[in-house]
């Protein structure tokens, strides 16, 4: 494969991440930090103070009926400490 080639490609992928993460952004300022709160305290089923994946992805495809494979991908790369 040639560099152009990897290159064109890498800058779709990295645009394709762009445009999601944009989605996931606009989806969660039309929730509102009120409502996001009480959200979390609702998903987080084990009382932790923290989602697992399990409980982020359950609560995710409920409120804006996603994948959950790109659910998955989202916790992934918002996870801080895998």
């Amino acid at each position: 494969m040639t560099f152009g080639i990897q290159l064109a490609k890498w800058h779709d992928d990295e645009t394709t991440k762009i445009n999601a993460n944009r989605s996931w952004l606009q989806a969660l300022r039309r929730i509102g930090p009120q409502r996001l709160e009480r959200i979390f305290r609702e998903w987080d089923t084990s009382g932790s103070g923290t989602l697992s994946k399990h409980e982020f992805r359950n609560g995710v495809t409920r409120l804006l009926k996603v994948p959950p494979e790109k659910v998955n991908a989202l916790f992934d790369q918002l996870d801080a400490d895998g």
